[in-house]
């Protein structure tokens, strides 16, 4: 009797043991499982001192860019640009590749520019989500005068016909654009490449172009807009 009490002692230990060790066995599974699938939703990129920059192009285009430069020194577009060159060159830090950067607009249009909507792409973003662009804008928009939205506080611009207008990324632009990146866990110094993107240009006789997309005021709907297909 005694023999039996022991031994059902004994395997009501070894079954305590087994159950800790299977509940230990699959929290620890879940954990590494868990760890796994936030870690390849967002896996590192591959930090390089050789980065590049270019411009996305759109038909008729009523401005053309030009004069490049970064931490002042001249490129050409799609140029590999060594980061740590720069730097020995313009100063700065090399993670702050897109400092100072720089290009000229030059107005294609008979009627001056007043506003002018430019992105900053970062095109390897786009393989864990949404491509992130970073949006500003230049000048202000006739289309919000008198409202309370943030298109109306721009300092004013007023680029003649054949007139150059240079834009520099101030180091402002650079830190919003650096949160900006931080907010779905990038870095600018892992980024390798970077676009710039005219994306509209609002004149002063209220001709809208967006991405090769012409529009004119509505005559009969007035803060409408309708497409045409020139601005003439």
């Amino acid at each position: 009797m005694a023999k039996l009490k022991t031994s059902l002692i004994f395997h009501s230990l070894v079954l305590l043991i087994v159950c800790a060790a299977s509940v230990f066995i699959g929290f620890t599974f879940r954990s590494s499982a868990g760890t796994a699938t936030k870690t390849s939703v967002h896996p590192p990129l591959k930090q390089s001192d050789e980065k590049m920059i270019d411009v996305q192009k759109f038909p008729i285009e009523p401005f053309e860019l030009s004069e490049f430069s970064v931490k002042n020194t001249k490129f050409t577009l799609r140029q590999k640009l060594n980061v740590r060159t720069l730097v020995e060159r313009g100063g700065g830090e090399v993670e702050d590749w897109l400092e100072n950067l720089e290009f000229t607009l030059t107005n294609k249009y008979d009627k001056p520019i007043v506003w002018i909507n430019l992105g900053i792409i970062f095109p390897e973003t786009a393989a864990y989500g949404p491509r992130m662009v970073y949006q500003l804008d230049l000048g202000v928009n006739p289309k919000f005068v008198g409202t309370d939205k943030e298109h109306t506080f721009g300092d004013p611009i007023a680029i003649k016909p054949n007139e150059q207008f240079k834009f520099t990324l101030s180091s402002t632009y650079l830190g919003r654009i650096k949160k900006f990146l931080e907010f779905k866990s990038f870095q600018l110094s892992y980024l390798n490449q970077a676009t710039i993107r005219v994306s509209i240009i609002v004149f002063d006789d209220g001709m809208w172009w967006e991405q090769g997309t012409w529009y004119k005021p509505d005559p009969d709907n007035p803060g409408k807009y309708v497409t045409v297909k020139s601005p003439n």
